[in-house]
């Protein structure tokens, strides 16, 4: 199998039969959930805690989900699989059951803590980036956003659980 094409030698790429500049907002929104999909694997292995593991793994499918519809809706057609408002749903009860564990905050708190609590922190650095970049996109899934948006909340009372499990102490700023 050859692993690469040289199709975007010249700064160009393709959604479907789409042409696109690789500057274009939409492959910045695309690449960007390749690398929030990368992180998520990465946190995943990281991870010491197989609910919190199983359930970065659904995170992740639906970002693959997620750049299939971003990329379909960059070609002018409809995606065959697509978020639903379910999804959203699903992740404001895991934000809502995790945070349970953990203190209210009235400060900014310093990422730092284990490889595993860190990962999941960078995780939701990069989901926060691509909700921006696909608002950036013209995105009009509107169930699309409200994902990436209650991802990063997700994400971020993750990273404090961790945390707390592992009791690590928290610094606030």
């Amino acid at each position: 199998m050859k692993y690469y094409s040289g199709i975007g030698d010249k700064g160009y790429t393709f959604t479907f039969e789409k042409k696109h500049k690789k500057s274009e907002p939409i492959v910045n929104a695309i690449g960007t959930l390749d690398e929030l999909s990368a992180f998520l694997g990465l946190a995943e292995s990281a991870c010491t805690y197989e609910e919190i593991k199983g359930l970065l793994k659904n995170i992740e499918l639906a970002v693959y989900t997620i750049s299939s519809e971003v990329a379909y809706e960059a070609a002018g057609k409809l995606a065959l699989k697509r978020l639903a408002e379910s999804d959203v749903s699903f992740l404001e009860g895991k934000t809502d059951d995790y945070g349970k564990f953990i203190k209210d905050i009235k400060r900014f708190v310093y990422p730092n803590g284990s490889i595993s609590s860190t990962s999941i922190n960078v995780c939701r650095a990069v989901a926060r980036r691509a909700e921006r970049e696909a608002v950036a996109a013209g995105i009009k899934n509107d169930v699309v956003l409200k994902y990436l948006n209650r991802l990063s909340s997700l994400l971020f009372v993750l990273f404090r659980y961790v945390n707390e499990k592992e009791k690590n102490e928290e610094d606030f700023f």
